[in-house]
């Protein structure tokens, strides 16, 4: 029987980000030891074992390693295992998590935004919020769940965003700024890529976000698809992907919305080449009586009076809500909450009730 070895590693940006000598800070370390049974979700690694990173693991111990993302604390890890062959060159992964690639691939795709443009320094961000007829976002490269970015209106820039963006620039990075999309509906597809470059197809979620665009969660309805050319051009994406030479989960987010008078498709928003929580959403479809809609929700503080106490979830689950197995969240640490429903409607009243998407 296979020895797998599990590291959730949430802090997969902020180490890519960073120089040589990373260290976690106390907070990333906590809730990568909250969610440190998180991939036992996946197929097949239920009694997967869990490693922090306070112990080190010889070769010979685990013949699998699964991982949130690739970054050097995971290959160092798989270098003591001597499973240094199962892992993407660092190179690739860098490379295709940089949302200034995604934005590459979006001018290849005749689909990027207009006003959309990467920001080298401080007067190109000034002209580029000069010349830009709505509010907008400026984005670090490897930021993620609606950090690491300044938001403005048209033709304003705070003083807040304007120190945000010179220590950024002044530490090398260029940034990519984009106008920002009204009334959004976001999908996230995901994938599997082999290390022979094949792409398979894993499935789809609606990604919820809260006003700030902060991540809230992903919602799956087996009986709603996304509009043809955003899988088609995800697919494309996840292609292209393949051809920098990463293999692994793969994750492409796209968006539908609205510039001013202008409706907006948008194929591919970022690519999040690793794990994520819409690929742990998809895994759930496990647990949810079949044709069933269902969502991963993570609630705000001011939520949280309003949660109900809620039992494990189990593929007999009444409509309503559920916690996540105890295997994967014990103690119900994370206060997350599946909402499940036979139909789409009964699922949004529930959402109502609870949340202020």
């Amino acid at each position: 029987m296979s020895r797998l070895l599990s590291f959730v590693n949430l802090d997969f940006e902020e180490e890519l980000a960073s120089a040589r000598n990373y260290q976690a800070s106390p907070a990333v370390l906590a809730a990568s030891h909250q969610w440190r049974f998180l991939l036992r979700l996946l197929p097949g690694a239920q009694s997967a074992d869990c490693w922090e990173r306070e112990r080190s693991i010889g070769p010979g111990a685990y013949d699998r390693l699964l991982y949130w993302g690739v970054t050097p604390t995971v290959y160092n890890l798989a270098e003591q295992m001597k499973l240094l062959s199962t892992l993407p060159s660092l190179d690739s992964v860098r490379l295709v998590n940089d949302k200034r690639f995604s934005q590459q691939i979006e001018q290849a795709l005749d689909c990027a935004l207009p006003h959309s443009c990467l920001v080298s320094s401080l007067s190109d961000f000034e002209h580029a919020v000069a010349n830009c007829p709505h509010g907008w976002v400026l984005k670090h490269p490897l930021g993620f769940s609606g950090r690491e970015r300044a938001v403005g209106k048209r033709e304003k820039i705070s003083e807040s965003a304007l120190g945000w963006a010179r220590r950024r620039i002044s530490a090398g990075w260029s940034l990519v700024f984009e106008p920002w999309l009204e009334d959004k509906l976001e999908r996230s597809f995901h994938f599997d890529i082999s290390p022979a470059g094949e792409v398979d197809f894993v499935g789809e979620t609606e990604l919820r976000s809260d006003a700030g665009g902060v991540y809230r969660g992903n919602l799956v309805d087996p009986n709603s698809s996304a509009e043809p050319s955003l899988l088609q051009g995800a697919n494309q994406a996840a292609q292209k992907v393949a051809e920098q030479g990463y293999w692994g989960p793969v994750g492409i987010d796209a968006m539908v919305g609205r510039l001013g008078d202008q409706s907006i498709i948008r194929p591919v928003t970022e690519i999040n080449a690793r794990y994520s929580f819409g690929r742990m959403t998809l895994a759930l479809g496990q647990y949810v009586p079949k044709g069933w809609c269902y969502r991963w929700w993570h609630p705000r503080q001011a939520d949280l009076a309003k949660v109900p106490k809620a039992t494990q979830l189990h593929r007999s689950h009444l409509p309503g809500f559920a916690a996540l197995p105890e295997w994967v969240d014990p103690g119900q640490a994370s206060r997350t909450l599946v909402l499940i429903a036979p139909d789409r409607v009964t699922l949004e009243k529930l959402e109502q009730h609870l949340t202020e998407l």
